[in-house]
């Protein structure tokens, strides 16, 4: 958490020369898409700060980050709604919030970004987040995250 945490710092003070930890945050053995997922909050948190930060130092990145997290949120809800009671539901609710938390946090950079993003992948988030609040439940607390980045 520590090192995510000084990792978002380094990202906003360094910005463009940041490029081999950007590289290795996107396609490392850990990349920060699979941290945001966690089932610990503090880490999908630190995660998220570390995405926001990325995507603020490297724009052009917003648009396939967007896009790749909205498709795991998907998937994520896909994978809650098919789970069953008991650990399982628990991982897959804290998947799927820990997605449309990294789907917020890309939501949230567009507005800071010099060219900001595509509108049809805030229309997609916008989307989702309604297929997600009418399923209900840990969906639906995950659609109202989405809009409120909105």
């Amino acid at each position: 958490l520590v090192c995510l945490s000084q990792l978002y710092l380094l990202l906003l003070q360094l910005r463009e020369v940041a490029a081999d930890a950007r590289d290795l945050l996107l396609q490392g053995e850990r990349p920060l898409l699979s941290l945001a997922a966690s089932p610990v909050r503090q880490l999908r948190l630190a995660a998220c700060a570390c995405l926001w930060a990325l995507v603020l130092a490297f724009p052009s990145h917003l648009a396939p980050l967007l896009n790749v997290s909205l498709n795991r949120l998907r998937a994520a809800a896909a994978e809650a709604a098919a789970a069953k009671e008991g650990a399982p539901r628990e991982a897959a609710t804290a998947a799927l919030l820990g997605h449309a938390q990294a789907v917020g946090t890309l939501l949230g950079a567009m507005a800071r970004t010099p060219h900001g993003g595509p509108s049809s992948l805030a229309n997609a988030a916008l989307h989702a987040a309604a297929d997600l609040v009418a399923a209900g439940g840990a969906g639906g607390a995950a659609g109202w995250m989405l809009v409120r980045a909105l």
